[in-house]
Formats: structure tokens, sequence, C-alpha cells
């Protein structure tokens, strides 16, 4: 069952785009690739007005 709270717990650990590189690099990882997902814009919008604009899932590639 989706609830709110499935919601929320989703996107509380959402990061910025260039903090997550910024992570990934101070972890030690190269060759970082955060490609962001056209395809989940399409879904974001059935949860809050204009919450696409802000949230997205991606791929994450890098090497350690």
């Amino acid at each position: 069952m989706i609830t709110l709270d499935s919601y929320g717990a989703c996107i509380t650990g959402a990061s910025f785009i260039d903090d997550l590189e910024t992570v990934l690099k101070n972890s030690g990882f190269r060759d970082i690739n955060i490609t962001p997902k056209s395809e989940s814009k399409k879904f974001l919008k059935d949860w809050f007005k204009n919450i696409e604009n802000f949230i997205v899932s991606a791929n994450i590639e890098a090497v350690k």
C-alpha cells in the first residue's frame, strides 16, 4: 500500500546531483556519471503539483 509516509521515506534520502557527485568523489569514486531519468517526471506529477521540477530518479554509475 502506498502512503504519504512511503513517499516521505523516498524523498528523505534525496540529494542534489552536485552534492552527490562531490560525496562520491570524496569517497574515492571516479568516472562518475549521474543521468536523470526523464520517465520519472511522468509518475512524480501524480504525487504533488510541480514536484517533478525538484525531484528526479537517476542512474548512477562510478568506478572505485
